[in-house]
């Protein structure tokens, strides 16, 4: 028992690795809850790469009250109230109503779940779904297909869009700035693009376009939240370098923060609305799970009771 143990103990590290995140995925299969999955595999991970409890706990302590990790706590959070802010202001009904009225079936059916995709709002599929259901008043399409194009649309900037959590923990998990994020997953929303179009769009009736001139400039108004946030980020990156340098998220923080306060000035909210955008519970728990899945990667980075870290000893292994 003892050598079975002992082996299982100095398993290469990519064993290691690969067996707790295995187990994350069992246990989530099990429980259908990623939070406490992602405990147990942390647990475990930290425990068979030898570090004592007390250490493990304070290599978990030390990410979590980091400055990086704070700033990414913030970033989250500021996304998902700036998509609550413009759901309750109506921004997105409208956007998606100018489009609808502006472009042809084919595209509209595409063109609105991919702008209520870009921005990771709480029901954003049964959100889209009777807008898509709406450019379609003939039931040309049948269910599953307008289905299969709300889901598949929406989610086409998934590779590189920086208000996705998953993107931002991305960045921070690799270390790269979002120009580069973008500069390298871009195509795959392009290949996207093309998949979607062949698969699905090319047998929507191709009719004779909007009922009324596509108004460009009423489209860019309603978004200008989303682009003032992503230009004042980009501007500051540019113009204030040591900003970025200093705190990589506090650029995106600035931006996001001023696009709320633009969309909060063109279209002011109750008190009422305020308090539900800023306390919905969809906040904590997505930062709850922000922290999980980075304190499981502070572990794989975190150095070894015999010196080095499970990254440099698989790459050795």
């Amino acid at each position: 028992m003892t050598a079975l143990w002992h082996g299982i103990m100095q398993a290469p590290a990519i064993v290691k690795v690969l067996g707790s995140l295995a187990l994350i995925l069992v246990v989530n299969l099990r429980l259908r809850k990623l939070g406490p999955s992602l405990v147990i595999g942390t647990v475990v991970l930290a425990l068979w790469s030898g570090h004592a409890p007390l250490a493990a706990g304070r290599i978990g302590w030390d990410l979590v009250r980091s400055e990086s990790h704070c700033s990414l706590l913030a970033v989250t959070v500021l996304v998902i109230w700036l998509s609550s802010q413009m759901a309750k202001a109506g921004t997105m009904r409208e956007l998606a109503e100018t489009v609808r009225r502006g472009l042809a079936k084919r595209w509209a059916v595409a063109v609105l779940p991919a702008l209520i995709g870009t921005l990771p709002m709480p029901g954003g599929a049964l959100f889209s779904a009777p807008m898509v259901g709406d450019c379609d008043p003939e039931n040309a399409l049948d269910a599953e297909h307008r289905t299969a194009v709300n889901y598949w649309f929406r989610h086409v900037w998934e590779y590189w869009w920086p208000l996705y959590p998953g993107i931002l923990l991305a960045l921070a998990i690799t270390g790269l700035d979002i120009w580069q994020m973008a500069l390298a997953q871009f195509p795959l929303t392009l290949v996207a693009w093309g998949a979607g179009y062949w698969f699905l769009l090319r047998s929507v009736p191709h009719d004779d376009g909007g009922r009324e001139r596509f108004r460009v400039w009423r489209f860019l108004s309603l978004l200008s939240p989303l682009v003032i946030g992503i230009a004042v980020y980009a501007a500051l990156r540019i113009a204030v370098p040591a900003l970025g340098a200093s705190n990589r998220y506090l650029p995106l923080l600035i931006g996001i923060g001023i696009g709320m306060a633009v969309l909060g000035w063109q279209r002011p909210l109750p008190g009422k609305d305020w308090r539900g955008i800023l306390l919905q519970s969809r906040a904590v728990s997505l930062g709850v799970l922000v922290t999980l899945v980075r304190v499981y990667g502070a572990f794989i980075e975190a150095e070894l009771p015999g010196g080095g870290t499970l990254v440099s000893t698989m790459q050795q292994e």
